[in-house]
């Protein structure tokens, strides 16, 4: 379905679904992420639904992935997130959202594993715990539909957190963007017409230091500029009679060979 089919379905739609499968630190940090989640968060009240393995996050270490996971998400997207803990008929999600709002708790599970991981997990939980504590939490189950009520009213109320908070936000962020982009065109202008400036500023000078060059010549005296052309017009005068006088002498002996080759 095309973005533009999209919109024009939308106000007969309640929900739309947008389904990001693959890795998620390759959506949440790639320029693809960034462009459909803003296209979506300008026009719709859009909420992040983040989904959890419930069996494997019973893991103390899995769990924590899920956590920084969450928060990376949460804090480049500014949007409300829901954590949806599926598989709750095999295993209740009570026990992360124990882990998720106490870190003792959460820390005495870490204990089990001495090994360097369950240290450094234990040390994870402690810097970053209240960053997802606030998460709204649901469990929910495809096979026996458990929690879907919840989760529905989960949604509800994310989106009126959206247009209450994040809206007004997200606004204020892409007003701000806006005008870094104006100033970014601004100073490239600026600096266009300072480039132009030197360049008039540098053919000037070269105009004015030819003038200069060429100024001195201009100011010859007029009378001794009028002698100079009396000169040179003697001269030519001079080499033209010199031209002529030695045609004539080239005539005359021709004339003379001419006579002495009769006589013989």
């Amino acid at each position: 379905m095309s973005w533009d089919s999209l919109k024009k379905r939308a106000p007969n739609l309640k929900y739309i679904f947008l389904d990001t499968p693959g890795q998620i630190e390759v959506f949440n940090w790639s320029a693809s992420g960034t462009i459909i989640t803003d296209s979506f968060a300008s026009v719709f009240p859009t909420v992040y639904i983040y989904v959890v393995d419930t069996p494997r996050s019973s893991n103390p270490q899995t769990f924590m992935s899920n956590m920084l996971y969450a928060t990376s998400l949460f804090y480049r997207t500014r949007l409300p997130l829901i954590m949806v803990f599926t598989k709750t008929d095999i295993v209740k999600h009570d026990f992360a959202v124990q882990w998720m709002t106490d870190c003792d708790s959460f820390e005495e599970a870490c204990k089990a594993n001495e090994s360097y991981m369950g240290n450094f997990t234990q040390s994870m939980s402690s810097m970053i715990s209240e960053f997802y504590n606030h998460f709204t939490c649901v469990g929910v189950s495809a096979i026996t539909g458990s929690g879907m009520n919840e989760f529905f009213q989960a949604l509800s109320n994310a989106a009126l957190e959206y247009e209450n908070g994040y809206k007004i936000e997200y606004e204020k962020r892409k007003k701000e963007k806006e005008n870094s982009e104006l100033n970014r065109q601004q100073d490239q202008i600026d600096k266009f017409k300072l480039d132009m400036h030197k360049v008039v500023i540098d053919v000037s000078t070269q105009n004015k230091t030819i003038e200069q060059t060429i100024e001195p010549q201009n100011q010859i005296p007029a009378d001794v500029q009028q002698k100079n052309l009396e000169e040179e017009d003697e001269d030519f005068d001079m080499e033209t009679e010199q031209m002529e006088y030695e045609a004539f002498l080239e005539h005359m002996r021709k004339e003379a060979t001419k006579e002495k080759n009769k006589i013989n």
